[in-house]
């Protein structure tokens, strides 16, 4: 049984227990829509991530491994400080994630973002130190009859990469506790800022439904797109599929994570 999702580690008489965390009031510096998220999860040996490690952190692992998803999603309605960015409001992103714990809780460390507009990569990149990538990067959509078909083509050196999902149309909120629940309940996002301090950020929406999933089609070079280190995630099964459907998300002022 995974912990519940938004759960904060704290020790009672010795034992590492999880409680509901509390809520910090802070600033909106980016509200936006995340839409039709397909989260494929892989189950790995830890010490794959510790170099990518921000201060403060370390992997979340469960029966002795640590995890990492593909994400593919529709990135919509983006607004910074209130203010829309011309020709952004809509794009496709693809970002490869592993799972950490901090004393402030569960959250996401991103090991590679793909956008295919130029000037997210570039904000992302200098002001935030995010590890953006630009590449050619759509999604299709096909509504069928009794399903969805969400579909996420990327363009690598001439080569195309394809995430596909179909889904049944009855979409419902999973158990807490179940991977389903574990791995799209993410309240924080943690980084590592060019002088090195770590920095976490604080993700806000409502309860996230998910779609019964039919299939789902993986045709990526892991390699190619994340890096050779990645490579082996090509030949892996994955532990967990899910068509998530998303909502409206507030992302809050970033804040400094002293460890």
């Amino acid at each position: 049984m995974f912990p519940e999702a938004g759960a904060v580690p704290q020790q009672k008489n010795g034992t590492f227990e999880w409680r509901a965390k509390e809520q910090v009031q802070s600033r909106v510096f980016m509200r936006a829509a995340w839409r039709r998220l397909i989260n494929i999860t892989y189950a790995i040996d830890p010490n794959l991530l510790a170099p990518h490690l921000p201060k403060g952190v370390s992997p979340d692992v469960v029966d002795g491994s640590a995890f990492v998803s593909l994400v593919p999603f529709s990135f919509e309605d983006v607004s910074l400080w209130g203010w829309r960015i011309p020709f952004h409001g809509k794009f496709a992103e693809m970002n490869l994630r592993f799972y950490v714990k901090s004393r402030e809780g569960r959250g996401v460390v991103f090991l590679q973002e793909c956008a295919p507009k130029a000037a997210v990569v570039w904000m992302a990149r200098r002001k935030y130190n995010e590890s953006y990538v630009r590449f050619p990067l759509e999604e299709t959509v096909i509504q069928k009859t009794n399903s969805i078909v969400v579909r996420h083509e990327l363009i690598c050196k001439g080569i195309k990469h394809t995430v596909e999902a179909e889904s049944a149309l009855n979409s419902y909120v999973p158990d807490p506790g179940c991977m389903d629940d574990y791995f799209k309940e993410l309240e924080l996002g943690f980084g590592t800022g060019k002088d090195g301090v770590t920095r976490i950020y604080r993700i806000k929406h409502p309860p996230w439904e998910i779609f019964p999933l039919l299939r789902m089609k993986i045709d990526l070079d892991f390699g190619q797109v994340f890096g050779k280190k990645w490579a082996f995630l090509a030949k892996e099964r994955p532990i967990n599929m899910a068509l998530v459907k998303g909502s409206p998300v507030s992302v809050l002022d970033i804040e400094r994570f002293e460890a």
